[in-house]
This record gives structure tokens, C-alpha cells and sequence, in this order.
């Protein structure tokens, strides 16, 4: 990625001037006589569009371009190309966005070995060095060659190559090499063999100066991706829990929690979510493994609601801090909707709405009660739990002095 003037996009950190430049090789490991598909990516977020540049990738000895398949810039001149090992554009125009080129290229009778190549970006003064490199796009380290290696057949085993549909029923045998012609045990002759029998099976493949021969003995298969949640979970209203599960997968995976409307979820992708559930519903865990393929459980979890309210029958406002506030208690979540309390001629002395359950804030405080005399008063409340059930509450309460 190299710096130059203001990009047309930026990210949160206004970071400007980025010039993507990658080249990538397909396959990596090949016969002699054989094919490479190679394809240039400039992504352009400078914003604006640079002409009359030159592009020169060399490629090793033995390597012929066969075929530029496609160009996203019409605006240049082929200098080198097609019948040569080096692909050169002069007055070449790197459009804003994405820039492709794709090319065909012939691998010749070339001894075996690996070998490298890299192409370069003329012309861009503005940026840090007119001379800009490629990055193999299948590596980590920034601005590195492309490397082809040219094996032996030998050296590329088809067991490299063997793969399962997620249920495990049929296996996929990819030739290891790109050739011009293959020919499998059972007859096919495409690069792919598809089976849902065990058994021994071989490929045969030509390229113009090599031959590949190898086999492979299809005897288990694998284990079926599963996830597991356990049996149904029972759990009191607003009490919250860790939800986990088995699985049979050792390798990197991914997990994505669904919950119904009724329950909370602490988070989405996270191995260990956090449960909180006023109403009964069910909890989902999709997990997919490196391969794609998916696993899927569900769990029901009743909600078992707790309903029940703390209110004393005495307290003494006399503020020597032991029951001095007469209010409602309960299970967190809950609230108090109406607290009333009334003298013995049915008068009320005082209300509360709307206030959080087990606050003496929002009692019948001292201050409140200091010019009311000793005796019994009546007290009526409306409790809303968190499973938004409404009950009412009422009895008589003694002050004391």
C-alpha cells in the first residue's frame, strides 16, 4: 500500500493516498507443460485516475503468455506480450477503483524447481517511488514475488486433495495438477472425481512432457459436524446465565445465537453467551466450521416466574436507622406502579408511582410520618414483575414510635 496525494475514500482515521497493487498466481504448483493462470489487481483510491504510466512483469524463462483474457484499461499500448515471457504497457491508464488483468500463461519443459516473478508500476512520481512492486496477494509479507514451483509428480500427493460434503456421504478427489487430459480408475475423464463408495481410486494425467500417476484408498469417513445445546433448561424469571455447548469439531470455527423476542442475548457470535430470559422461549447456536459446512441446535428454556413481594407489617420512624422506612421489597427487575397509604378513614397520607422495587428512597420515610400519630394504617400497591405480570398487594401496617 503506498501514500500520494488525497484519496477519494477514507477511513475513520483519515488515512489518504492508498494504491493497492497485487498479482496472483493460480495454481501454485504445477507439471511442466503446463498451464498458470495470472491475474493483476490495481485497486485505485487515490481519487483520480493516472495515464501514461508503464507496466512490465518478466517473467522466468520458460513461461509464454498465451493469452491476455482481459484488460479493465483499453488506453495503452502492448509493447510485450502475447508469444513472450514478458507482459510490458506503455502509456498504460490506471482507472479510480478496480483494475484487473488477467493472463493465460504456458509453463514450458522447464527443469524443476521454484522460480519467481514480479511486476512493476512506472511513472508515479507523487507516490513513494516511481518504481512500485506487486504483492503476492496469497502471502503475508508486503511486497514479496510471486513464486511457481515446477514439480515432479511425485512430490504432489492426490491425498492432498481429498475432501467430504459436509454430511459425509460423498468424497471429492480434485486432480493435484493441471493437465491436458485425465483419466480416473473408474473411467471420468474430468479433473474432479465425485464418489460415494470406499474403495482404491486413480488418476492418470498427461501434460505435453510429463505424466502424473498417483492413487488413494477411500476406507473412512468423517464424523458429521455437530453442535449440542443439552436437554431444556428451566430458569427463574430475570435470572440470568452462561449458555455453552459440545461439539465434535477440534478445528477454528464460528458460532452465530438466535434467541426468541421473550429472552436477551448478550452477545451474537461470542463461545459463551449471557441468557436472560423473563418468558419462556428458545436459544439457537448455528456453528460453522473452516469448511463451511453447518451445524445447528435449539433449546427451549422455560421461564418459571416468581411473583412474590416483601411488606413488612411494622416499621418506627423514629430515625434511629432500624425500620424506619416502611416500603416495598421484591425481586430486582420488578417495579412498584402505585404505593399508596391510607389513614383509617380511607384518606391518603401517601403515594408513590412508577418507582423501582426494594428503594426506601421511595418508602414511607420519617419525614414523611413525623406528625402522624401511633396506630395501624392501610397500605395498597400494584406490583409489576419482570415477566410484566400486575398484581395487587394490600394490608394494614402498625407505626411505631
Amino acid at each position: 500500500i503506498y501514500n500520494g496525494i488525497t484519496a477519494k475514500d477514507t477511513d475513520g482515521c483519515s488515512c489518504p493516498y492508498s494504491l493497492i497493487f497485487q498479482k496472483k498466481v493460480t495454481p501454485t504448483k504445477v507439471l511442466p507443460c503446463s498451464e498458470i493462470e495470472i491475474t493483476y489487481t490495481i485497486q485505485n483510491q487515490i481519487g483520480t485516475s493516472w495515464l501514461g504510466l508503464d507496466f512490465i512483469d518478466q517473467l522466468p524463462d520458460g513461461f509464454i503468455i498465451k493469452e491476455i483474457e482481459y484488460m479493465t484499461s483499453k488506453l495503452r499500448t502492448i509493447e510485450s506480450g502475447e508469444g513472450t515471457n514478458r507482459l510490458e504497457l506503455s502509456n498504460f491508464d490506471i482507472l479510480l477503483e478496480k483494475n484487473t488483468i488477467k493472463l493465460k500463461v504456458y509453463v514450458g519443459s522447464t527443469v524443476v524447481g521454484k522460480f519467481s516473478s514480479q511486476a512493476f508500476l512506472d511513472g508515479l512520481p507523487l507516490l513513494d517511488g516511481s518504481h512500485i512492486p506487486s504483492d503476492d496477494v496469497n502471502t503475508p509479507a508486503p511486497d514479496d514475488p510471486n513464486i511457481v514451483e515446477i514439480v515432479a509428480p511425485k512430490d504432489i500427493p492426490l491425498l492432498d486433495k481429498l475432501r467430504f460434503s459436509c454430511n459425509g456421504d460423498t468424497a471429492f478427489i480434485d486432480s493435484p495438477v493441471l493437465a491436458d487430459s485425465y483419466r480416473w480408475s473408474d473411467g471420468s475423464t474430468k479433473p474432479s472425481l465425485m464418489t460415494t463408495r470406499n474403495g482404491l481410486y486413480s488418476l492418470h494425467a498427461f501434460t505435453p512432457c510429463a505424466q502424473y500417476r498417483d492413487s488413494i484408498n477411500i476406507s473412512q469417513r468423517p464424523k458429521v459436524l455437530s453442535v449440542d445445546l443439552g436437554g431444556a433448561r428451566q430458569v427463574v424469571a430475570a435470572d440470568s446465565f452462561q449458555m455453552g455447548f459440545n461439539s465434535n469439531e477440534s478445528g477454528p470455527f464460528a458460532v452465530e445465537w438466535s434467541v426468541s423476542p421473550t429472552i436477551n442475548l448478550s452477545c451474537v457470535n461470542c463461545a459463551t453467551p449471557t441468557i436472560t430470559a423473563n418468558q419462556s422461549g428458545t436459544v439457537q447456536v448455528i456453528l460453522t466450521n473452516a469448511k463451511g459446512c453447518k451445524a445447528i441446535d435449539t433449546v427451549s428454556i422455560s421461564v418459571e416466574p416468581i411473583r412474590e413481594v416483601y411488606i413488612a407489617n411494622a416499621f418506627s420512624p423514629n430515625g434511629d436507622g432500624q425500620n424506619d422506612v416502611f416500603f416495598i421489597q421484591g425481586r430486582v427487575g420488578s417495579k412498584v406502579l402505585v404505593f399508596r397509604i391510607f389513614d383509617r378513614w380511607g384518606g391518603i397520607i401517601f403515594e408513590k408511582q412508577d418507582v423501582q422495587i426494594n428503594d426506601p428512597e421511595q418508602g414511607w420515610n420519617p419525614a414523611a410520618a413525623r406528625h402522624l400519630p401511633e396506630g395501624v394504617y392501610l397500605y395498597q400497591t400494584i406490583v409489576e414483575f419482570p415477566d410484566g405480570v400486575r398484581k395487587s398487594f394490600q394490608g394494614t401496617v402498625q407505626l411505631m414510635r
